[in-house]
């Protein structure tokens, strides 16, 4: 899932949000990734409506077993809780904000099924070395959610993926 906010009511808006998120769809595009949703300029009800109900309802109808959400986009951290800030947010109101600290035990409580969760936020802000590790910890959870023949029947196939991180991928 990639969020992409930046054309903001009252703040500033964003450029160039976008390269993070296709550099990272591109990097998952030899795995058996089922579902990529792209959500952009949402609003705090879009926020809360697509966590709260239909991601909900799609990882219970396709039984998901690994959920990764990059959000690109402003965020806060006010008294200890990190939010990130909707389009519509209002500069000195919290309570317009979204609280995403819940936001990966939500997820994995949606269903059974979930038993990877990675949520990574203010992607703009991180260094070349932050992507890269983030980039490593996302394909590391791509492997261990490879379907059945790769890793039951193939298991060589998984050792050496996990092995190397399949290095051409993360260095994309």
């Amino acid at each position: 899932i990639f969020i992409e906010n930046s054309d903001y009511r009252n703040f500033p808006a964003l450029q160039g949000q976008g390269g993070d998120a296709a550099k990272m769809q591109q990097a998952f595009g030899k795995y058996n990734v089922q579902k990529t949703i792209t959500k952009k300029n949402l609003t705090t009800q879009q926020l809360d409506r697509f966590f709260s109900t239909e991601l909900r309802d799609l990882v219970r109808t396709n039984k998901v077993n690994t959920v990764l959400v990059w959000y690109a986009g402003h965020g806060r951290t006010v008294g200890g809780k990190s939010y990130w800030i909707p389009v519509d947010g209002k500069k000195d109101d919290i309570y317009s904000f979204y609280n995403y600290g819940p936001l990966k035990n939500l997820i994995q409580n949606y269903s059974e099924s979930v038993s990877n969760t990675l949520v990574v936020s203010d992607a703009a802000a991180l260094s070349d070395a932050e992507k890269q590790t983030i980039l490593s910890r996302c394909l590391e959870l791509a492997i261990e959610g490879e379907p059945y023949e790769y890793t039951t029947m193939y298991p060589e196939f998984a050792a050496r993926a996990r092995e190397d991180r399949d290095a051409g991928a993360e260095a994309e």
